[in-house]
């Protein structure tokens, strides 16, 4: 078992690091390039958000129109005030996952 152990761990660090010299970062290079082709600097994707912000009393702070829920479904579609999909069961997503 200890021997499988050895082994199986030294297959996932070979396939963790060919997927990052083959994939991850020749991806990245592209993205940089990208970026700095359209005038995308470093600063620029770190600034902070500027836009509108919705209410967060109810929780969620999204924007939300007249008719519709913060879940972004319309109030008709709720049932008794929970949302559609909502269930009782809170280990309903558990077992369906099983």
């Amino acid at each position: 078992m200890s021997i499988a152990k050895t082994v199986l761990h030294k297959f996932v660090g070979y396939l963790e690091a060919q997927a990052s010299v083959l994939i991850w970062k020749p991806r990245c290079s592209e993205t940089i390039t990208w970026e700095h082709t359209q005038g995308i600097s470093a600063k620029d994707k770190t600034s902070k958000y500027t836009g509108p912000r919705g209410d967060w009393s109810q929780g969620y702070g999204y924007i939300t129109h007249d008719g519709f829920c913060p879940c972004g479904a319309s109030l008709a579609t709720h049932d008794e005030g929970r949302r559609p999909g909502a269930t009782k069961d809170p280990r309903a997503a558990d077992e369906r996952l099983l």
